[in-house]
Formats: structure tokens, sequence, C-alpha cells
């Protein structure tokens, strides 16, 4: 159960890392964008220094683009904020706080919480030092003017709503795709719990019900019955099965035993529980069946188990089953009731095997 519990989230963290490597795509190719429309910018104007600068980052984010994210989350989220930090900081001490370049930083403080880290250590400083980096510089720029001159109003008003614009883009994609990676990690989620639950109801091997299941079925019927409540209740076993093992092997045992489940299975009414009750012993429930009716319906999934083989190396091997089959008698406790039938399945062993026997005598 553990192994299926690590298999269900590991499912359901691949497919997150898939939608984290799509967000992080869109904000590189965001990145690029605005990086090469900067360098356009910085080129016309002469400032040299800001076009190589961002000559690099378009470099560096064409680079992160190409690399999956969730492989190496801590380098690619280190380059990212090393970019954005040098290339912020460097804006502000240049241009000043007016251009709003200010934003980037806000938007990257605010990314340091999505769970994409692998590491609550790397989380924390990230925090850290972002929260550095921008209080030394507003202490730097308290007294100092910009080092280039400030520009027309219209060009620091178009400058600032293009940031402002990449800001909110970009946080609505950061926020889109954490809502998105929830969903579908408690979607996937749900949907394997329910698997885990349903595999927990029934036997791995042969898919009939587990001993849990069987009583949680019947404490239904009984509860969803009148007082009356009567059934009767069929243990097999089947003959030989270690000489089987012994002689044949494991894997031929394995497909014996579920051929056997199969036939039962598909023998007896959809009301009737079958159960693996334990080893190649199967327990069927049939409630409101009289014994009469009960009694040839199990013969007749004897009669069908003695006609049918399993292919093994050296042919077809038959095999059989011997089963004890009685009435509840006003009796309620269910495991009573098998323990009087296994008391006749005994009674059948001892008389020659593959048979049917009910109310203390071979039929």
């Amino acid at each position: 159960m553990e192994t299926d519990e690590i298999k269900t989230e590991s499912k359901a963290n691949v497919a997150v890392a898939t939608i984290v490597d799509r967000m992080f795509r869109y904000v590189m190719t965001g990145c690029l964008t605005a990086h090469i429309i900067l360098l356009i910018a910085f080129i016309y104007h002469g400032i040299k220094l800001f076009a190589i600068l961002n000559i690099c980052s378009v470099l560096l984010y064409t680079v992160l683009y190409i690399k999956k994210f969730h492989l190496t989350p801590n380098v690619h989220f280190l380059a990212l904020n090393l970019e954005i930090l040098i290339h912020m900081g460097l804006a502000v001490i240049f241009f000043g706080w007016n251009y709003g370049f200010q934003y980037y930083f806000i938007f990257l403080f605010t990314a340091i919480f999505m769970k994409v880290l692998n590491n609550i250590k790397f989380i924390q400083l990230y925090g850290v030092m972002q929260a550095v980096v921008y209080i030394i510089l507003r202490i730097i720029t308290f007294n100092m003017e910009p080092i280039y001159p400030k520009a027309d109003e219209a060009v620091v008003r178009m400058i600032y709503l293009i940031n402002i614009c990449i800001f909110f883009i970009g946080a609505y994609v950061l926020a889109n795709t954490v809502n998105h990676s929830n969903l579908l990690y408690r979607a996937m989620l749900s949907k394997d719990n329910e698997e885990l639950k349903e595999q927990a109801q029934e036997d791995y091997l042969t898919g009939l019900s587990n001993r849990r299941s069987l009583y949680n079925q019947f404490d239904y019927l009984e509860r969803s019955s009148n007082e009356n409540f009567t059934y009767c209740v069929a243990i097999g076993d089947i003959d030989d099965f270690k000489l089987i093992n012994d002689k044949w092997g494991h894997e031929i045992g394995d497909a014996i035993l579920v051929s056997m489940s199969d036939i039962i299975r598909n023998m007896v009414r959809e009301k009737d529980i079958v159960c693996r009750w334990g080893g190649e012993e199967i327990v069927i429930v049939m409630p409101n069946m009289p014994r009469n009716l009960a009694y040839e319906r199990i013969e007749g999934i004897r009669k069908k188990i003695e006609t049918v083989s399993v292919e093994g190396k050296s042919g077809k091997i038959y095999a059989t089953m011997t089963f004890g089959v009685c009435g509840n008698y006003g009796e309620t406790d269910l495991e009573r009731v098998v323990a009087k039938a296994d008391e006749l399945l005994y009674i059948g062993k001892k008389n020659g095997k593959n048979q049917v026997v009910q109310d203390q005598k071979i039929v």
C-alpha cells in the first residue's frame, strides 16, 4: 500500500512538473520579448552599458528556455534571481524609481513561494537576499540623483506603463500556474485515492472481495433487509493445491486460482458476494437463497471447474474444488456460519474431495 501511495504521488508530481515547465517557458518568452525591446531601445539611445546587459539577458533567457525547469529548479531560479536583481538594481541607480523597474523585484519576491524549489533553505535564502538588496537600493538612492538625465515625461510614463503591464502579466501567469497545479494535483490524488480504496477492498491476485470488503458488504445487506434476513454460505477449497504448487510451480497454482475465481464470479448472482477468504479458499455469500438452490448453484460451479484447465509446460492441467454449503438458520454472525460451512468442507475433503457437502451429509 505504501508503494502504491508513492507511485500516486509521483504521477501527480510529474503532471505538476509539466505545468511548471510550461509556465516557466511562458515567463522566459515574456522576458526574451521584453529584453529584445529594451535592447533595441538602448541601442537607439546609445546607452551601451544597458545594451550589453540586455544582450547577456537575451542569451541567458534563451538557454533557460531550452532547459527543463523542474530538473534543476535551484539553478534556474538562482540564474533568474541574479539577472533580475542585477538588471533592476542598475536600472534604479541609473534611471531612478519613476520607470517602474522595481516591480520586477516584487514579482520575483512573490515567485519564491511557489513550491518548485526542492529545499526550504533556498527559499529562505532568496527571500533574505532580495529583501537586503531592495533595502540597500533604497538607502543608496535616498539622496542620489539618477546617473542618466530624466527623459521626457511621456517617455517615462510609457516605460512605466510597459513595466506595470509586464509585472501584472507575469503575476497572472504565476497565479494561474499555481492554481492549475493545485487543481491538477488534487484531481489526480482524488482519482488515485479512489483506485487505492478499491484495491484495498479487493484481493490483488483474483480481483475478488477481501475479508474487509466481505464484512462491509454483508453488513450493508443485513441493515437494508427485513428482520427475517436469510442467506446461505459456501466455502470452497482447491483440492491438493499444495501438491499443484510443488509439482507445477506457484505460477500455475496462481493461474488455477484465478481461473476458478473467474468461473465462480461469472456463475453467481450479481447480489452474491464472492470473497477470497485466504490462500486457496473462496467464500460465497448468497443472500435470500434457499438452501437447496444454493446447493444446486454450487454443484454447477463445481462441475464447471473440473472441466476447465490451464496451460502448463507439459500440457493442460486440471484441478478440482471441494465445497461446504449451509444456511444461516437465524444465525446473524457471519463468521459462525462460515465456520459451519468449513466443517462441511472438511467432511468433503475426508470423503474423496471434488464434491459439495451440505447439512452434515454428502449429497
